[in-house]
């Protein structure tokens, strides 16, 4: 009986293939079947992992799927999950490998609490093995964070972050149909924006430290031009909250969610001379234009939702990330935007 379905999208992420099967293959925890979702790959990923299943164990069965285009994240990730047959769903990036216990110690957790929705792993750099997350914060504005906390490196902690970071997490295959999949109208977003329809299911997030992920750090994100990661983000970061937020905290919130991102915008366009500012104002334009589908969206979300938004913002951190990293680093790159 197959008990965890991992699934792996993957484009154009060849040089990561071997090294992540060598490391699935090893795991202690065997009753798992991998589902390969090929997003369009022009490189030579395809023929590298047909190489690898000549010599992999008989009882791991692997699925390859092949897209003839980059359906981005969410879409590979629900295409995967759909020839599923596994009672958890791990979703786990292409670049990336795991240690020995990684699926034992996540599987366990959702053996052990059956409140928790989705575990995540201990996120490593996978060049300097030094601590990447435990989990994503999420502030009130839409602005995610990293959580780092190096002083605890074993057991696991509920609840400490918003959700856990999706480089590796796993997930009760029951909730995808109560909250909804990916939302395939996401591009770069689609995990925090899953990770706040699970909580609105009313279900708690954790982290298993003792599952290590090494994670070579979002390689197939790095490979879009800046700007149109900045369009993406801004583009779905408005939509996110529109969607997920009751309409009273979308009153109170999602105005001063605004004035940041026009700060934000119109910092970078001055500092780096490329038109962010621009681009934020076709991003709010993409929701106009979008309305029809954003309120069937929300409609959903919001029909489903059992739990209240006062209860949503305790795992919320009040002060704006964006603010902090300026604060602290004056860090203002896309990827934290």
């Amino acid at each position: 009986m197959v008990i965890v379905s991992i699934i792996i999208p993957n484009f154009n992420g060849s040089r990561f293939i071997p090294r992540l099967f060598k490391s699935l293959i090893a795991q202690t925890y065997r009753s798992f079947e991998i589902i390969f979702v090929d997003n369009g790959s022009s490189d030579n990923s395809l023929p590298i992992l047909n190489t690898i299943l000549k010599d992999i164990p008989p009882e791991i069965n692997v699925q390859i799927v092949k897209l003839n285009i980059n359906t981005g994240y969410c879409k590979a990730n629900n295409i995967g999950a759909a020839r599923a047959k596994g009672k958890y769903l791990l979703f786990l990036n292409n670049d990336t490998f795991v240690s020995q216990s990684f699926l034992n110690e996540l599987v366990s957790v959702l053996d052990a609490y059956p409140e928790v929705g989705a575990c995540g792993s201990r996120i490593m750099f996978a060049d300097s093995i030094a601590l990447q997350t435990i989990g994503q914060t999420l502030d009130k504005y839409g602005w995610v964070d990293t959580l780092k906390d190096d002083t605890i490196v074993s057991g696991s902690r509920i609840d400490a972050s918003f959700y856990p970071a999706f480089v590796a997490v796993i997930v009760r295959g029951n909730i995808l149909s109560k909250c909804g999949s990916f939302d395939e109208n996401l591009f770069v977003t689609g995990d925090y924006d899953l990770g706040w329809r699970i909580r609105l299911m009313g279900f708690s997030q954790a982290v298993a430290l003792d599952s290590v992920c090494y994670h070579y750090g979002g390689w197939t994100v790095r490979m879009l031009p800046d700007l149109n990661r900045y369009f993406l983000t801004y583009k779905e970061k408005t939509y996110t909250l529109l969607k997920n937020f009751s309409l009273s905290r979308i009153l109170t919130r999602f105005p001063f969610s605004v004035a940041l991102m026009l700060a934000s915008s119109s910092y970078k366009t001055f500092k780096l001379r490329k038109p962010y500012l621009p681009l934020l104002v076709y991003a709010f334009i993409w929701n106009v234009k979008n309305a029809k589908k954003l309120i069937i969206e929300r409609t959903e979300v919001q029909n489903r939702r059992v739990v209240t938004d006062d209860e949503i913002e305790t795992y919320m951190s009040d002060y704006p990330a964006i603010l902090k990293r300026i604060h602290e680093i004056g860090d203002v790159s896309t990827q934290n935007l």
